[in-house]
Order: structure tokens, then sequence, then C-alpha cells
């Protein structure tokens, strides 16, 4: 029989023990090492989901401002400010998502759109900001002539339609003469009534041509068109009766909140008038009347358009039915209609001036070609 020292099964007990605490140290330096890189993971993961969303509402901010929906005609008009934004706007997206949205005007043809998207609440707050470059592309209407009708113009009394360019006192010199008269054939005009002589003056004073009878000259006006100009437009009644005069606030400021607030183009409150730069873009579902008054911009009407008691209105007028100037009304700038019909003194005078100004209410922002997105931070 063999007898073991007990001095030597005590200390191979105590190696054992030693390498086994030590193991078990091992063991859980690594359970923690992976517990710590898979929490540093899932953070890091929630941060760049958080710096995602963020950046999807920046984006989302930016691109929603060119919709007809939150776009401002008024904003198209306004002179280029680089000291500060023509508007600033604060989006609820969703939950924790907010974007704030500014519009800058950079020059008369563009405007930048920065959107800051912020997602997520402290300490796992993310920020992402995205710069838009917006180019304004105003509608292109025919200039064939100052009426164009698409089945007939009428003219009575001592009415005249004029196509020689006038202008005004902050406006270029007068680019040129245009037709008077525009139509598809020239069976369409009546001037049987007319006792001015002559009823129609331009270069010439009839122009017959296809683009008078074709839909598309009343509804697509290059990159914009009709649907798009009525979904920008200031809703007008259908119906309604209304007399244009300038308005201001408790401020001196233009109030173009106003219904019949269509601008001041006869400088009612001075030549630095706060309304002197604000052209309206109206849209009516149905008819207008417009009695005595002065206004200018853009007129869309789906019904008939009537202008009467000495109306003034400067700029583009559109319309589906007819639209008739009756008791000295006065339209300067194009007007385009199913029918036109001029009595009782009324004058329909070519403006190049007054168009071009028009138009500009119904500009249509879309992102510059080449690089016009880019992510700020």
């Amino acid at each position: 029989m063999t007898f073991t020292p007990l001095g030597r099964n005590r200390v191979r007990a105590g190696s054992t023990l030693l390498i086994v605490l030590v193991a078990l140290a091992i063991l859980g330096a690594l359970v923690a090492g992976g517990f710590f890189a898979s929490w540093r993971e899932a953070q890091l993961g929630a941060d760049a989901m958080q710096r995602t969303r963020a950046l999807a509402a920046a984006e989302y901010g930016a691109y929603s401002m060119l919709s007809p929906a939150r776009w401002a005609s008024s904003w198209s008009a306004l002179p280029p400010v680089h000291h500060a934004a023509v508007s600033r706007e604060t989006l609820g997206v969703s939950g924790d998502v907010v974007v704030d949205v500014s519009v800058w005007k950079l020059t008369p043809s563009s405007a930048l759109v920065t959107s800051l998207g912020t997602a997520g609440q402290p300490p796992r707050r993310a920020q992402r900001r995205v710069g838009l470059l917006v180019a304004l592309r105003l509608p292109v209407i025919p200039r064939l002539s100052v009426a164009m009708a698409k089945h007939g113009i009428t003219i009575a009394d001592s009415s005249f339609v004029s196509g020689r360019d006038s202008s005004f006192a902050d406006c270029p010199p007068p680019e040129s003469t245009i037709a008077a008269l525009g139509v598809p054939d020239s069976g369409a005009i009546d001037t049987a009534a007319c006792t001015s002589a002559p009823c129609a003056t331009g270069r010439p004073s009839v122009q017959v041509s296809p683009l008078a009878g074709s839909v598309e000259t009343y509804e697509q006006f290059g990159q914009v068109d009709r649907t798009f100009l009525s979904r920008l437009a200031t809703p007008i009644t259908s119906g309604s009766v209304l007399s244009p005069a300038p308005r201001v606030d408790g401020r001196g400021e233009c109030d173009t909140h106003t219904l019949g607030n269509f601008g001041d183009p006869l400088r009612v409150f001075g030549a630095d008038s706060p309304c002197k730069l604000v052209f309206t873009l109206g849209y009516v579902d149905g008819d207008l009347r417009l009695v005595g008054g002065a206004g200018q911009g853009m007129l869309l009407v789906d019904g008939d358009l009537t202008l009467e008691t000495g109306a003034r209105f400067e700029g583009v007028v559109i319309a589906r039915g007819s639209v008739r100037l009756e008791s000295g009304a006065q339209l300067v700038g194009v007007v385009l209609a199913d029918h036109v019909a001029l009595e009782g003194g009324s004058i329909v005078q070519y403006s190049s001036c007054a168009v071009d100004r028009a138009l500009v209410a119904g500009a249509r922002p879309v992102p510059q070609p080449g690089q016009s997105w880019t992510e700020m931070f």
C-alpha cells in the first residue's frame, strides 16, 4: 500500500481552485464584453435610426414645400431678400418627429428651401439639415394677340382692342405691337355694332390661328398647367361680386387676406404703396363679377367673368366661359376665353409689362437641374 503525503493533496486542490477562478473570471469578462458590445451596437443602431428618421423628415419638409398646397404665390413675386427668409414654418410629421422649413428668395427666378428635421427625445435626439435649390418656372402664355377666343369675339359701341404695347412708370420700355384679336377663323369676329374706328388695332389687327381653337392653349402653359395654377391660387367663391381695392392692416402692411385685395395697380396708397408688389392669383370655380375698382395679377375663371362700371384689371385673364367688359371697363394685359365681348366703351389694351409681372404669381417651383439637393449637416 502506497501513502500520499497530505500536503501534496492540498497543493493540487489549491491549484485547481485557482484555475477555476481564473477561468470563471475570463468567462465573466467575455460575457461582460459581449454584453457591452451588444448594448453598444444597439445604441449605435438606435442612433443611426434616429438620424435616418431626421434625414427623411428633412427631405420631406423640403420637397413638400414645392407642392401648391404649401407654396404661396406671393413668395414668387417678392424681391430677393438675402438677410431674411420669406417664410418659416414648423411641420409636425409624426410623434416625436418635427421639421422646421425656411424659404429664402435668392434671385427673381430662384429660391432656396432649407429644412431641419428633428427626431427622437434627449438623450437620443438627432437632427439633419438639407438644402434644396429651386427654380421658378413661369407660365408661358401665348401672345399671338391681346384677346384670344375659342369661339368668337364681339365688339360693340365705342369699345376697342389694341395690340400696341403700353407701359407704366415703373416698367421697362414697350416691346412691340402684337395682333389685337386671335380666333380660329375670321368668321368668329363680330364688329357690326362697333362705332369706333377702327375697333381693333394691332399687327395684324386679326390673327387667324389654329392655336386659338386648341384646348391646350387654354389649359397648358409651358411647364405649368391650369390644374397646378388652380391649386396654387386663392379660391374665390363662385358667383362673387367684388370691387377690387387695396387694403392695409394696422401695421401699415398690405392685408392680403382681405377678399378683393388684388394689389394696388393705380397706387392708391402712393408710389410706395405696400400693395404695389401684390399680384393676385385668383381661382373661381364658377362665375365672377368685378364692379368698379382695380386689381392686378392672374384670374382663372371656370365660368363667366364680367367687368363693369369702370372696373380695371391688369395682367392675365383665362376663362373657360366668356369674358364681358361693360360700362367703361378696362383690361390691360391679355385675355384668353371661350368668347370675349366688349360694349359700353370698354377697352382691352396689351401690356407686356402687366403680363410679365402677373405671370410671376403663377410660377411653379421645381428643383434646379443639376446639383439642386445637398445635405448641410
